[in-house]
């Protein structure tokens, strides 16, 4: 009868060390905001740029018109004129989006 040799297994994660393992999150600690208050999606970046319509629409995903239905509603952030044309903050966008993902994946709806 043959007997099979053991294999050392190394573990990716050294579990002994409690630093090594990812920071636990505490769900009850989070917030959830009504969708009908608004909500700031002002920041203060290292670096910001302005961003034409045709790039918010392209990096958002939705259509022009819920665009500035949403901004009406105070749902979205407003957009920065400079002279005849409008520019949106990069930064503003992007924390709204941040602000999108969490709360959906959190209450499951945005």
């Amino acid at each position: 009868m043959k007997t099979a040799k053991s294999a050392s297994v190394t573990p990716l994660v050294n579990v002994s060390s409690p630093s090594m393992l990812p920071d636990e999150v505490d769900i009850d600690s989070f917030e959830s905001t009504p969708s009908t208050q608004a909500v700031s999606y002002t920041q203060t970046p290292k670096q910001d740029r302005f961003i034409r319509i045709m790039t918010v629409l392209d990096r958002v995903g939705i259509a022009r018109s819920t665009l500035y239905t949403y901004m009406e509603a105070g749902l979205f952030p407003a957009q920065i004129k400079i002279g005849r044309a409008s520019y949106w903050s990069e930064s503003e966008i992007n924390a709204w989006m941040e602000h999108h993902k969490a709360h959906s994946r959190f209450t499951g709806e945005l």
